[in-house]
Parts: C-alpha cells; sequence; structure tokens
C-alpha cells in the first residue's frame, strides 16, 4: 500500500477476490479474537492455501476480522496472489498475479461500497515476455499505475522490470526488477533492484522509465516508496560491515541493514541517505514503508537466532511485534489517529503460518492456522 496510504483516509469497505468452481460471495467468521474495538474499520487483503492436502492459493480479504469471499468466474485451480493494494475513495485496488503454467499479472478494481469486482486489468508482458507479475499498484482517480516484471524467452531465462499505466507496459532494463510505484503530478516513479552487472546488486529508482542510483553500493536494493508530494521516501536493504563479538574475539562481518531514502522532487541528485537499523548485528530486511506528519514508519523483519521475527521502526527506533519464538514477518505498515497497524504473518507451534495484524503491537489473528495464509495490506477507516 502506497500513497494512498499517506492522504486518503475515507471510509471503505471493500471486498477481495478468491477463486472456486462458481460464482458467489460467502461471509466467514475469523477467530474469535479479531474483532476491532475502537471505531475504526480495518481492512486487510492477501492469500492463503485452500486446503491443507494441496498446493492451490487463493486471494482473500478480512474486513474487521471477517473473511469475504467473492468468486468470479475462473479455473478452479488457478492459482492466486496477492502483493500489494492500494485505496481510493470508493475503489480498493488490489494487485497480485494468477498462475496456470504461466503467470499473469492482474489488477483487481473492486467496488468498496458493494464489494464486487467491476473491472480486472490484465498486465501482459511486451515485446515477446511472459510470465507477468505485478508486485505493487497505485491510482491517481484517473489511472491505474503498477509494477513488476516479466521473463524473456532467452535461454537462459532472464527477466525484464516494467510497469503499467492502464494496461500499456513499459519495459526497463533487462535483469532488473521493480516492488514499488507512485505518479506525481504525471510522473510515474518505480523503485527496484539493478542486477544488470555481474557481481553487483544496486537500489535504483526510475522517473519515467529513466534510472537513477540511490546509492554507491553494489550489494543493495530498493523495495517500497511512497511521496509527501515534495519528496520520495523510498526503504530498502543494504549490505553493511559491522562489529561483532564472539567467543573467539572481535570481527568485522557483513549484515543486511535497512536504508531509507529521501529524495527531493525537485531536485533528483538529493539524496538522505539513512540507516535504520545501524546498531544491529542481525540480518534486517523490509517490507513496505509509511509517511506521516514527518515521521517514517518501515515494517519487516530481523533474523534473531535462526529465527525471523516481525518488527516495525519509527524514525530508525525498532518496535518488535513477536517474540522470536516462531518465524514471523510484516508486510505492511499503517497508522490511523495514534494507533499503529502491521499486516503479516506468525507461524504457529504447527508450522502453519497463521495471518493476522498487530495493533500497537497487540496481535489479531485472520486466519484458524489451518493452512498457510498472510496479510499483505492494511488499510483502517472510520466508522460510519
Amino acid at each position: 500500500m502506497k500513497i494512498s496510504k499517506l492522504i486518503i483516509l475515507s471510509v471503505l469497505a471493500f471486498v477481495m477476490l478468491s477463486c472456486n468452481k462458481k460464482k458467489s460471495e460467502e461471509n466467514n467468521p475469523g477467530p474469535a479474537n479479531s474483532s476491532n474495538e475502537n471505531g475504526a474499520t480495518v481492512h486487510v487483503t492477501g492469500d492463503y492455501y485452500v486446503n491443507s492436502f494441496s498446493a492451490i492459493t487463493s486471494a482473500a480479504y478480512w474486513k474487521d476480522g471477517m473473511k469475504i469471499n467473492f468468486y468470479p468466474v475462473m479455473l478452479p485451480n488457478q492459482f492466486n496472489y496477492v502483493n500489494g493494494a492500494n485505496w481510493e475513495a470508493d475503489t480498493a485496488l488490489v494487485c497480485g498475479y494468477e498462475s496456470m503454467g504461466n503467470s499473469g499479472g492482474y489488477v483487481w478494481k473492486i467496488n468498496s461500497k458493494t464489494g464486487k469486482v467491476f473491472q480486472g486489468i490484465s498486465l501482459i508482458a511486451s515485446n515477446g515476455g511472459q510470465n507477468a507479475k505485478s508486485y505493487d499498484v497505485f491510482g491517481d482517480g484517473k489511472k491505474v499505475y503498477a509494477c513488476g516484471y516479466f521473463a524473456l524467452a532467452t535461454s537462459p531465462v532472464k527477466i525484464k522490470g516494467c510497469y503499467w499505466v492502464n494496461e500499456t507496459c513499459y519495459g526497463l532494463e533487462t535483469n532488473t526488477n521493480t516492488s514499488g510505484i507512485v505518479a506525481v503530478n504525471g510522473d510515474v516513479y518505480v523503485v527496484g533492484r539493478d542486477f544488470s552487472s555481474a557481481g553487483e546488486l544496486k537500489a535504483v529508482f526510475w522517473k519515467n522509465g529513466i534510472k537513477y542510483s540511490l546509492s554507491n553500493s553494489k550489494s543493495a536494493y530498493a523495495e517500497s516508496v511512497v511521496t509527501d508530494g515534495n519528496y520520495l521516501y523510498i526503504c530498502g536493504t543494504d549490505t553493511v560491515s559491522v562489529p561483532v563479538t564472539t567467543s573467539e574475539g572481535l570481527y568485522m562481518a557483513n549484515r543486511h541493514h535497512v536504508k531509507v531514502w529521501k529524495v527531493s522532487l525537485s531536485n533528483l541528485s538529493s539524496i538522505t541517505e539513512t540507516d535504520f537499523t545501524q546498531t544491529s548485528i542481525y540480518e534486517n530486511y523490509c517490507n513496505e514503508i509509511f509517511y506521516l506528519n514527518g515521521d517514517v514508519y518501515v515494517c519487516g523483519n530481523t533474523q534473531v537466532n535462526s529465527k525471523s521475527v516481525a518488527n516495525y521502526w519509527k524514525n530508525g527506533q525498532e518496535v518488535s511485534l513477536s517474540s522470536g519464538t516462531n518465524d514471523a514477518n510484516a508486510y505492511d505498515i499503517v497508522v490511523h489517529g495514534s494507533d499503529v497497524y502491521v499486516a503479516g504473518y506468525e507461524k504457529n507451534a504447527g508450522g502453519k503460518q497463521v495471518a493476522k495484524y498487530w495493533k500497537n503491537g497487540t496481535s489479531v489473528d485472520l486466519s484458524d492456522g489451518s493452512t498457510n495464509a498472510s496479510a499483505k495490506a492494511i488499510f483502517v477507516s472510520d466508522k460510519k
């Protein structure tokens, strides 16, 4: 979820997509602890395995802990994955891809009042590409923007980062990938990674297809972007050298750290870099960034003692969401009033991923833990 987190706090309710043999609508109660009592409506979208004995996945939407399924006309064994969402007024934009043999990127437009999918935008690769996948979506009320990548028909297979404006695909350089997109005054900004040089991974962004470097690091990538209209706020991961003390003494070790880049839209070469995990001796990864009133929030995970701990950082201050007993990850973050909401998953004792969100650090389960599920995007609106 991107720029609409920053500026749109309108009331909405939407229904996400999942697949079945028939077209119908079904409400399923979530776990008993899934209610929200603060006068706000919590909307979460993600995906889950339809049963415990197959690998078929379907998209899902939870509203205040209630799972709502919408079944369009699709093949019953078609896989559906959700990667991001964006909200604008009465429309929810949900991006991901469908997979049955080859993958196809999709954006689903859903009427937030009726819960009906009224338009599906198929994201087709350009120049003979295939297996397109979309990882982020943005809408400005007039156009729909999405980004991701597609595969080239080469041997060995190479991928090509791209973005779409409505259904028109704009290919970027070969051996790139994109994961975040916003548009400001008609200009399209996309962030991602460039691995076109052998042995190097670079954090980059594009303005209208022109590439810019975020740092001189040869082992970094950009993950997500938001904007306040004057600056881009981009989060990513970089490899840094930190001192680590062991029983054998002190040595320097490479660790992944979460970085935030602030880019001036009036001067794209004006970039300020901040290490949100500068003192960490652990591996840190980010998934999403949120900006509000001068505060920057980033969510992701930290690898501690071979376990993934879900967390977020506010202006570089870490807040742990899980204990580290079982693996967990935080995929999306939003602030509503004084409350911080984070969407993700945490594994249960049986090793299944439980879709959940955290409100001010308190977890709310969305799935029952019988199959793997993940919450990928979250939005909070005022109740009426």
